[in-house]
């Protein structure tokens, strides 16, 4: 054999096996990049069906109301103040404006409005709480919160809410909100004793005690210290208490 036909047969044997394995590393890697492609028409499949399920199909709606910390509001009332669209998307209801909404009613003072998947919103609300009556001795009555808030009529005079001898409706604002900012700093033990506040101004607050005697409150400020002064002036019998000033007060008759 000459040199020639030894060096094209060697030629044959080392081209053939190197062009089965381009051909196979060429397969591997187009078999990669279906399968890539094929991944990520998957995973873009899921996010399109998700979105679907989530923002415009009814598998999400929301079906149920469910309304938490209502005690003197009805379920009923608050349910007719959100308004909420039942059936529409849980992630499409604009929270905001259904908090908007309950936050309208009176009794309500706070509300908090959540998404509970899958079908379920909840409405979380914080009532106002009465803490004294408002209206003329003989009533009818007004019930009223910390803020003067009316929170409605009452036909009887609730135990151990003191009275406040103002109209909500026709007093002053800034004077109506200083005798109920009195009227909520009370502690129990002295509340219990308190028949009526009344007031001439903001700063011009008075208590009438079930005994008959009178406290000079002067304005809300200051009022847990007024009340821990009185508390220890009432140890003593008099007829006018005047807490107005706490760290002078004094006492009469």
């Amino acid at each position: 054999m000459s040199t020639t036909t030894r060096n094209k047969a060697r030629a044959t044997t080392i081209v053939g096996p190197a062009a089965d394995r381009f051909e196979l590393r060429r397969k591997v890697l187009r078999r990669r990049w279906w399968l890539k492609v094929a991944a990520i028409g998957l995973v873009l499949g899921l996010l399109a069906g998700a979105a679907w399920a989530v923002l415009t199909s009814s598998l999400l709606g929301v079906s149920s109301v469910e309304v938490v910390g209502a005690h003197r509001t009805s379920v009923l009332q608050i349910e007719q103040a959100a308004a909420v669209p039942l059936g529409r998307p849980l992630a499409r209801l604009d929270l905001g404006a259904i908090q908007q909404r309950v936050a309208g009613l009176t009794s309500i003072a706070s509300v908090a409005v959540t998404r509970s998947f899958p079908h379920t919103l909840r409405i979380t609300v914080v009532e106002r709480t009465p803490i004294a009556v408002a209206g003329p001795s003989f009533g009818p009555f007004r019930l009223v919160d910390a803020a003067g808030v009316d929170l409605g009529r009452t036909a009887t005079r609730p135990k151990g809410l003191p009275l406040i001898v103002l109209d909500p409706a026709s007093a002053d604002l800034a004077t109506f909100r200083a005798a109920a900012a009195v009227a909520a700093a009370l502690p129990a033990a002295l509340a219990g004793r308190v028949d009526s506040i009344s007031a001439t101004s903001a700063d011009g607050v008075a208590l009438l005690l079930s005994g008959g005697a009178k406290v000079r409150w002067g304005g809300s400020d200051r009022s847990v210290d007024k009340a821990q002064v009185l508390a220890v002036l009432l140890t003593h019998p008099a007829k006018v208490y005047d807490v107005s000033a706490p760290d002078a007060p004094t006492t009469t008759g």
